[in-house]
C-alpha cells in the first residue's frame, strides 16, 4: 500500500494575464458541462444550460454539443422539454456511433416540482433523435437521481444513482438496466434501511458482472464502497475501504490489466473546518487492494477527485477540485487539478489550473469528467461565478492539455482581447467599453450580484460609455453578445 503525502507540488496556473475567457457557447444565460466523450476525432459533452423564459424566470435544459479536436464547436443540441426541467448528467456512444444522453427531470409540463426522475434519449450519428424514454416510481413519494451510466452488452444501458424515499436517511443505491429501445427491463434498490447510501460511478466489468462506486453514510462509520453485482443487480463482492471518513467513489473505470481504479475523496471529520483529500486506489479483479495514493495538503487542505481515466501505457490520470484560498477570513473557493501516477501508484506529476481572475473568494472552478485520447486529456466543467440566483452565474468550459498536463487549447468563442475591452476596472464613475470595427452589432447587458439587470445598450464601435457614479458599490457581471459570439465579464464599482 502507498499513501503519499504531498508538500511540494508543480503547479501551472493559467493567470489573469493569458486574457482567457469562459463563456457560455450557446448563447444562453449559463451552461456547465458535466460528460465527455470522445468518437471519431471529435469532443461529445452534455450538461446543463439555463435558458430565459421572460420575466427574470429561467428554465434548466440538457444539451448536447461536439467540439473538433481544437476546440471549435461544430454542433449544439437542446435535450428535453424545457419545462420539465431536464439536466444531462452522461453521455454514452456506442461502437455504431449512437449517442445516448441520460439525466434527471424534475418539473411537470406546466413548472410545478414533483418527484425527481430519470430520462435516456438515443441519437443516431447525424444526432436525429431516435427516441426519448422517461421514468418514474410509481410511488407519490420516491425520487430517482441518477449519476452515472455505463454501455453493456446487445445494447443496454445500466445506470446507477440515488433511490430516495421521503427522508435523505432513507436513500438507497438506485441500479437500473434499459433495453435497446427504451424499456427497464431491471430495477433495483441496493442498500440497508435506515442508512443513507448512493452510487456516484458505474462501469462494465465484463459480460457477467458490473462495478458500482459508492458510499454508505453511517456516521461514525462512513465508507468508500465498491460494489460487483450481476446484470441482475444482485451483489456478488464488495469492498469496501479500509479507513471509514470516506466520502464516496466518485468515478470508476475498468483498467487495462484486468483491475479498477478508483477516484474518491476522505475527510478527517473534524467539522466545522474538515480536511478532504484527494484519495485514489487501484483494485485487482476479486477487489482487493493493490495500493493507494492520498493527497494531503495538495495546494490546500480540501482536495476532491471527481473523475479517473487510464492512459494508453497504464497510466492513471485523475482529475478534481482543490480548495483555492481567497480573500480575508481564510475563506474558499475552488479550482482544478489533474494528476498522472504510474501502474504502481507513483506520482508522476501534478498541475493545478484557474481559468480568469477571481475577484470574491466564492467563486469556482468544478471539474466533472475527463476523457483520454492519444494521451491527450479533456476535461469539461464549469466556473460557477458568484453562486448567484437567478443566473448569470456559470459558464461552461472545455480544456485540452498534452501528455504532461500542460493546456494546448481552451474553448472559447471571442476574448477580450479579440476586439473587446471593459476599463478601467474597478471604476468609480464611467465604464469604457471599446470595441474593434469587427465587432459591430454588439449588444451589452449587466447585471448586479442577485442576478437583477443593471443596464443594457447597443454599443458604438470604437467607445461606448456608461454612467456608473449613481450604483450601489460592489461587484457587476457583463455580457456582450453579437453575431460572433457572447463575452463574458465583471468589474468593480467602488
Amino acid at each position: 500500500m502507498k499513501n503519499f503525502y504531498v508538500i511540494l507540488i508543480l503547479l501551472f496556473v493559467i493567470s489573469a494575464n493569458a486574457q482567457i475567457n469562459l463563456v457560455e457557447p450557446f448563447g444562453n444565460v449559463c451552461a456547465f458541462g458535466k460528460s465527455i466523450q470522445i468518437y471519431e476525432n471529435q469532443i461529445h459533452v452534455t450538461g446543463t444550460t439555463c435558458i430565459d423564459v421572460g420575466n427574470n424566470q429561467f428554465t434548466l435544459a440538457g444539451f448536447i454539443a461536439e467540439y473538433d479536436l481544437n476546440g471549435s464547436l461544430q454542433y449544439y443540441g437542446q435535450v428535453g422539454d424545457t419545462g420539465r426541467a431536464y439536466r444531462a448528467e452522461k453521455i454514452l456512444i456506442d461502437t455504431m456511433g449512437y449517442r445516448y444522453i441520460l439525466g434527471v427531470y424534475s418539473f411537470d409540463s406546466m413548472g410545478n416540482p414533483i418527484n425527481f426522475g430519470v430520462f435516456m434519449q438515443k441519437r443516431d450519428s447525424n444526432n436525429q433523435i431516435l427516441w426519448t424514454t422517461e421514468y418514474q416510481d410509481s410511488l407519490g413519494n420516491a425520487n430517482y437521481i441518477l449519476r452515472s451510466a455505463a454501455l453493456l452488452d446487445n445494447g443496454q444501458i445500466a445506470i446507477c444513482g440515488a433511490h430516495n424515499v421521503n427522508s435523505p436517511f432513507e436513500t438507497d443505491i438506485l441500479f437500473a438496466v434499459f433495453d435497446s429501445i427504451g424499456n427497464v427491463i431491471v430495477h433495483k434498490q441496493i442498500g440497508t434501511p435506515g442508512v443513507q447510501e448512493e452510487a456516484w460511478s458505474i462501469c462494465r466489468y465484463d459480460q457477467n458482472r458490473i462495478a458500482i462506486g459508492a458510499n454508505s453514510l453511517d456516521l461514525p462509520n462512513d465508507k468508500n464502497w465498491v460494489l460487483m453485482i450481476d446484470y441482475q443487480g444482485n451483489v456478488l463482492d464488495e469492498y469496501i475501504s479500509a479507513s471509514n471518513q470516506r466520502m464516496g467513489v466518485w468515478d470508476i473505470v475498468k483498467t487495462m490489466d484486468g483491475g479498477l481504479a478508483c477516484a474518491s475523496s476522505a475527510t478527517d471529520g473534524d467539522f466545522p473546518t474538515p480536511e478532504n483529500k484527494n484519495y485514489v486506489e487501484k483494485l485487482d479483479s476479486n477487489l482487493n487492494q493493490v495500493w493507494d495514493y492520498t493527497i494531503d495538503g495538495f495546494f490546500s487542505s480540501w482536495n476532491l477527485g471527481t473523475s479517473v481515466g487510464e492512459a494508453d501505457n497504464g497510466d492513471i490520470i485523475v482529475g478534481g477540485n482543490y480548495g483555492a484560498y481567497e480573500g480575508a477570513n481564510d475563506t474558499i473557493g475552488y479550482d482544478t487539478f489533474l494528476m498522472r501516477l504510474t501502474t504502481l501508484g507513483d506520482s508522476i506529476w501534478h498541475r493545478g489550473y484557474s481559468f480568469y481572475p477571481k475577484i470574491t473568494w466564492s467563486e469556482t472552478h468544478n471539474m466533472y469528467d475527463l476523457a483520454i485520447e492519444n494521451d491527450r486529456i479533456f476535461f469539461v466543467g464549469d466556473a460557477n461565478d458568484f453562486n448567484v440566483a437567478p443566473p448569470p452565474g456559470q459558464s461552461m468550459w472545455l480544456v485540452s492539455t498534452d501528455s504532461n498536463g500542460i493546456v494546448s487549447s481552451l474553448n472559447e468563442r471571442i476574448s477580450v482581447n479579440e476586439g473587446i475591452m471593459v476599463y478601467p476596472n474597478p471604476a468609480n464613475a464611467i465604464v469604457n467599453i471599446h470595441l474593434s470595427t469587427d465587432k459591430e452589432h454588439s449588444q451589452i447587458k449587466i447585471y448586479d450580484m442577485q442576478g437583477k439587470l443593471q443596464h443594457e445598450q447597443v454599443l458604438a464601435l470604437n467607445r461606448t460609455q456608461i454612467n456608473i457614479t449613481s450604483w450601489p458599490s460592489g461587484i457587476y457581471l457583463y455580457r456582450i453578445q453579437n453575431e460572433n459570439g457572447l463575452v463574458r465579464g465583471k468589474f468593480l464599482k467602488h
